[in-house]
């Protein structure tokens, strides 16, 4: 993302021994050939032991994306090293409504499915498919390690 970058060249360009930055949520409408058709959430914060989280949140909400309940979803944490920030982990997933799936949806980890009151999140080697009365089922995936 085009904020991702200009954070990262900011972080980059801050001397040693100044803090270069500050916790902040910063929240965008997101435009297609000048129509809005999505929103999205950029959240710096601190985290435990020095550590730095960079979330992003995209979610559609008009056209095919907000029919579809289409988003998606990254999660960055690093640290800082000799005044540079260091990546430590980085997830991306997709993000998608329990609502607009209909029977045979199905869909491979990791991904996370929003409804109306709890967040479901799909690991890897696990898949979360809508069975042919609107249930929805989490499984293993063939080869997926079982715990």
């Amino acid at each position: 993302m085009f904020a991702e970058l200009l954070f990262a060249v900011a972080l980059t360009a801050a001397p040693a021994d100044v803090a270069p930055v500050q916790p902040v949520t910063l929240e965008y409408e997101v435009f297609r050939n000048d129509k809005p058709m999505g929103k999205s959430t950029i959240r710096l914060a601190k985290g435990a032991g020095g550590t730095w989280t960079l979330e992003t949140n995209t979610e559609g909400t008009s056209g095919l994306a907000g029919l579809a309940g289409a988003g998606i979803a990254e999660r960055s944490e690093f640290a800082w090293r000799d005044g540079h920030p260091e990546l430590r982990q980085r997830v991306m997933t997709t993000v998608y409504k329990f609502e607009a799936m209909q029977p045979g949806h199905r869909i491979e980890g990791p991904s996370l499915v929003e409804a109306e009151f709890t967040t479901l999140v799909v690991p890897p080697g696990q898949v979360f498919h809508i069975d042919s009365r609107g249930l929805g089922i989490l499984e293993y995936t063939k080869g997926g390690a079982q715990a």
